[in-house]
């Protein structure tokens, strides 16, 4: 059975490993190196645990192509130093194209290849460091026979949450197999059975890491001002990770939302069918998307779309 590390929602940092490379027990100060892929969902997650074992007194060799470390927060750590290693030419690849930020995503590909590229000179530069450890993402498949031939230890650290990777099913490949540890950014207290499921799906330790939220200044009040001065039901917030943008137009239409709210369109293909909304006791006049209420009422929203069954079935039956 593998072993599992309890962790909490709070980020900070677990164990890694056993004896005198233990990090949150070593006696002495260990040099760790990291090596995300080449894109920020992955990058900041990496940099923020970087930052958390540097404050236990490790060293962090923090690995990277020159524009996305020079995209990156400075810090005054003298524990993490960043290490910029040249991405090789690939003609599909417009220039200065080093994170998936970078580029549309059917050239991301090309980033894979270019990336596989790195292999020499990150094998150089680990044997002349001699890290004791290297935390490392999904993508370097041939990054753990040249660790394990050096003698360093390797965790395989997925920045997604544990159910996601269990969904991929039991472990194969050379790439995880080859690894001393698996870590997750999640926390025992959200992900418990899924962490135990990954455990016994690769037969490795596991560790929550937490969810690893870039640190803010906790003095800075900018935002928390701004949306005080702002009337109740007039702030949408929209995550749509940290790679998509929009247009000043997608914006407009995504805040608008329903039939009457869609961008008109020319398209004699394209038919818009409006039904009226069931009328719902809780829900409040002309509350016709979830971006109309409050979350504790979409339960009744649920319910008069619920009442859209017959006028539905009956068009469906018109045009059939």
């Amino acid at each position: 059975m593998a072993v599992l590390q309890k962790f909490s929602t709070t980020p900070h940092l677990t164990s890694f490993g056993s004896g005198s490379k233990t990090m949150t027990t070593s006696s002495h100060q260990l040099h760790i190196a990291m090596f995300p892929w080449l894109a920020f969902g992955h990058i900041i997650p990496y940099l923020e645990l970087a930052k958390l074992i540097a404050q236990r007194g490790h060293k962090i060799t923090f690995i990277s192509t020159p524009r996305n470390i020079d995209r990156l927060p400075k810090l005054e750590d003298p524990n993490i130093n960043f290490v910029k290693l040249t991405l090789p030419h690939q003609d599909n690849l417009p220039e200065n194209s080093e994170a998936t930020s970078d580029i549309p995503y059917d050239k991301v590909q090309y980033l894979k290849k270019a990336f596989d590229g790195l292999q020499d000179p990150l094998s150089h530069l680990l044997q002349i460091s001699s890290p004791d450890w290297i935390i490392y993402d999904f993508a370097p498949h041939w990054l753990p026979p040249i660790a394990a031939k050096l003698g360093i230890s390797k965790v395989l650290f997925f920045i997604f949450p544990s159910w996601a990777i269990c969904f991929l099913g039991s472990s194969s490949s050379a790439m995880i197999n080859g690894d001393d540890q698996l870590a997750t950014r999640g926390c025992f207290e959200l992900e418990s059975d899924w962490l135990k499921l990954l455990g016994e799906l690769h037969q490795k330790p596991v560790t929550p890491l937490g969810l690893l939220p870039p640190q803010v200044n906790q003095n800075d009040n900018t935002t928390i001002e701004w949306l005080g001065e702002q009337s109740r039901g007039s702030v949408l917030y929209v995550a749509l990770g940290s790679e998509l943008t929009l247009s000043q137009e997608e914006i407009t239409e995504l805040a608008l939302g329903n039939i009457d709210r869609l961008p008109k369109l020319a398209d004699p293909n394209i038919n818009f069918v409006k039904h009226t909304l069931p009328h719902q006791d809780k829900l409040s006049e002309n509350a016709e998307a979830t971006s109309d209420i409050p979350y504790d009422k979409v339960q009744y929203l649920k319910k008069a779309f619920d009442g859209l069954q017959d006028p539905v079935s009956s068009f469906a039956n018109f045009v059939s």
